[in-house]
């Protein structure tokens, strides 16, 4: 199989995997990973078992699709991620289904130029290229405060396009767009070209949809359950202007089929009381763990933390390594050996060459004991040869 055909982000976690197998080889357990998904053992049994009750689904059988679903069922998701329970929404199984519904609808249109503002969930860079789009990629600029849009670099090819694709937080950072980029993108892009946020990982109340909901360049993508830390049971929101209703139906028969019962039993959750409780107490747990990771963080001069990260994703950068430091897997395995660790490097997100080696927290990963020694382990290692 030629190499144009392979997914090059899915073969470095595939290398990824294969260095920690080789490490319980040596050792007799895997090491401790900072950067995957999964919520350790600790922060379930603390923050998610018993919290999470599931409303029971009657009808298992019968196919459903979107446009099927209880109208009130709609409206009062819409209603969460928008402020308004009137606008198009359709519903699918997965983010992933969103975007690549998203990406057939597109060439359906006749649109074929897109600009994807990376960091990016790599899903939409090999859709866009397997539908025939002519694909820029940009990477946000990363600040002492923030992340910010390259809008100059927007402008010059503004007329060479006829999609933005931006993901808000900045992907796995839990950084948000601010009011300068928000305005940038209201004057120059949403009156003539469509817009589509990636905003899987948002939390509620600050979606860019609740600002540029209704207008008729806005798309919006959502999986509400990712901020509960659940991700066996889920469903993906699209809000999109009126007139792209018919398409977006039609198409999500073609490109998602029908949805699961689980499916359903995540949208009741979402709009649930339940939901209302345990979103707090995730958000104070994700901030307090947070505050550890930064004092850790501040005892090693090397290393670097996003100010202002909202969630249980976060990114810390050491720039004075290169962005592909450990991108060899002999290297990974030393690494590995060395700290006990293991992580996902920035360049598995396509995170800008300038911020250094960079890798993902993830918070969720907490423990009292081996999430603060293995960051400590991983921080010496980097300081040392930087």
């Amino acid at each position: 199989m030629s190499d144009m055909s392979m997914i090059q982000e899915l073969l470095m976690l595939d290398e990824i995997e294969s260095a920690e197998k080789q490490y319980k080889s040596i050792y007799g357990h895997i090491p401790f990973s900072l950067s995957t998904w999964d919520p350790s053992d600790y922060y379930r049994n603390t923050y998610l078992f018993n919290k999470v009750k599931l409303p029971q689904y009657t009808n298992p059988i019968d196919y459903i699709y979107s446009y099927e679903l209880d109208p009130q069922l709609l409206r009062s998701c819409c209603r969460r991620l928008t402020g308004l329970e009137d606008m198009p929404i359709t519903i699918t199984n997965s983010g992933t289904a969103s975007i690549t519904l998203m990406i057939a609808v597109l060439s359906a249109l006749k649109y074929k130029r897109i600009l994807v503002i990376s960091p990016t969930y790599f899903s939409v860079l090999y859709s866009s290229r397997q539908m025939g789009f002519e694909l820029k990629e940009f990477h946000m600029l990363r600040r002492q405060n923030g992340y910010r849009l390259p809008q100059e670099e927007i402008l010059r090819v503004i007329n060479e396009i006829d999609v933005l694709w931006i993901t808000n937080p900045v992907y796995n950072t839990g950084v948000y767009l601010d009011e300068d980029d928000q305005k940038f993108l209201s004057r120059y892009v949403l009156p003539d070209k469509y817009l589509i946020a990636d905003e899987c990982f948002c939390q509620q109340g600050r979606e860019l949809s609740r600002k540029f909901g209704g207008q008729s360049h806005f798309i919006g993508i959502y999986d509400p359950m990712k901020q509960f830390l659940i991700n066996g049971l889920k469903f993906s929101a699209i809000i999109y202007p009126a007139e792209l209703q018919n398409v977006i139906e039609q198409w999500s028969d073609v490109v998602c089929g029908s949805l699961t019962s689980s499916t359903v039993q995540a949208m009741t959750y979402f709009i649930s009381q339940e939901s209302d409780l345990l979103r707090p107490s995730i958000q104070q747990a994700n901030r307090t763990i947070q505050e550890q990771v930064k004092t850790i963080v501040s005892k090693i001069g090397e290393a670097d933390l996003d100010r202002c990260a909202d969630g249980h994703m976060m990114m810390c950068c050491i720039p004075k390594l290169k962005a592909d430091y450990l991108n060899e897997i002999a290297d990974f395995c030393a690494f590995q050996a060395n700290t006990g660790t293991s992580i996902i490097p920035g360049t598995r997100f396509h995170f800008p060459d300038l911020c250094g080696f960079s890798f993902r927290i993830n918070l969720a990963r907490f423990d009292p004991i081996r999430f603060p020694r293995a960051l400590e382990r991983v921080l010496s290692h980097l300081a040392e040869r930087s």
